[in-house]
């Protein structure tokens, strides 16, 4: 037997949604967004200025100053700001930036027991 989800976080905890009872809204807790949060500290970003195949998305500028760039996402349609250091690194305020990221990472065995107790408790 086979289970998808798509957790997304909340501003208090992670969430799932699944036709199964017409769930909305199941929080995962008890120790389960700690084990989500792990595998989520640590994100590998890849940006280009030059379109590639395996981009998620693409983000637009909306404006910039002397304090950073305001940039919109074409996905979410969430705007980002991003500081001078993208400036100093690409040489300038690229028009369009091509993203993708994953998750990095391995949990250790030690940090794998801390979870497990925290939700035995």
């Amino acid at each position: 037997m086979n289970l998808y989800l798509i957790a997304r976080k909340t501003p208090t905890c992670w969430v799932f949604d699944h036709e199964h009872q017409n769930t909305v809204d199941e929080a995962l807790c008890n120790g389960t967004e700690l084990a989500i949060d792990w595998y989520y500290q640590a994100i590998e970003f890849y940006l280009s200025t030059e379109k590639f195949k395996e981009a998620m998305t693409q983000i637009n500028l909306i404006e910039s100053d002397d304090v950073g760039s305001y940039y919109k996402d074409s996905l979410s349609g969430m705007e980002i700001w991003l500081c001078p250091w993208l400036q100093g690194y690409f040489g300038e305020v690229p028009e369009r930036i091509y993203v993708t990221c994953e998750s990095v990472g391995e949990i250790s065995e030690e940090e794998l027991d801390e979870i497990m107790e925290y939700i035995d408790k």
